[in-house]
């Protein structure tokens, strides 16, 4: 019996393959909405291991946040690094409160599963919140402990063995 699959939110899935595309020369600006975004970097570790392909989601806590402003995203390269993008490529976030939310991504494909379950992609429940402050923000690690068995492996690999 196959178990069903969480599919990856458009949003998310957009983000991904923005952050995983090669943006060439002259590529990085995207349309003005007149807001001020502040750099935000960070990375990603699973039971202290970097995690590759995980889309992270800033929700920005004011409801009257406009257009992307409410949801900058970033996804994970192969050392767990990512930097938010709200309307191009790493553009950063503008200031204010959010929660943070996470998607770990099996492929780099559409349809890809959250190899988390779900488990740290609702707002209202995240334990993680972040304030981005004017110029840069370079955060701590975003610390995930799952029990291993928990974790579903990447599309096509081997299951994942933490030791």
């Amino acid at each position: 019996m196959r178990t069903p699959r969480q599919t990856i939110p458009p949003r998310a899935a957009a983000a991904l393959l923005l952050a995983l595309s090669v943006a060439g020369p002259g590529c990085d600006s995207g349309p003005d909405d007149g807001l001020e975004k502040h750099p935000v970097r960070g990375s990603v570790l699973v039971n202290g291991e970097p995690a590759e392909l995980m889309v992270v989601t800033f929700h920005n806590l004011d409801p009257a946040a406009p257009g992307n402003a409410g949801r900058p995203v970033g996804a994970t390269d192969a050392e767990g690094r990512f930097e938010l993008s709200t309307n191009a490529d790493r553009d950063g976030a503008v200031a204010g409160e959010y929660a943070v939310t996470f998607f770990w991504s099996s492929s780099n494909t559409i349809n890809a599963a959250d190899r988390l379950g779900g488990r740290f992609t609702e707002p209202s429940r995240s334990e993680f919140k972040v304030r981005v402050v004017p110029g840069d923000n370079d955060l701590e690690p975003f610390r995930l402990e799952v029990e291993p068995s928990q974790i579903r492996p990447a599309d096509g690999a081997a299951p994942v063995v933490f030791q």
